[in-house]
């Protein structure tokens, strides 16, 4: 089974991010076929309405 790891912290080294990077390790290590996606890596600009 295919697994997804999404970060949604627009911050490289925010606590959520830091998070999500060890439950990424966490579950390559129980199944090799897991992805990390972090949204701070992209271009998403912010709504300003």
């Amino acid at each position: 089974m295919k697994m997804v790891v999404i970060s949604g912290s627009p911050r490289k080294t925010a606590n959520t991010q830091i998070i999500m990077k060890y439950v990424n390790e966490y579950t390559k290590s129980k199944n090799p076929e897991t992805k990390f996606i972090s949204l701070s890596e992209g271009e998403i600009e912010c709504y300003r309405g």
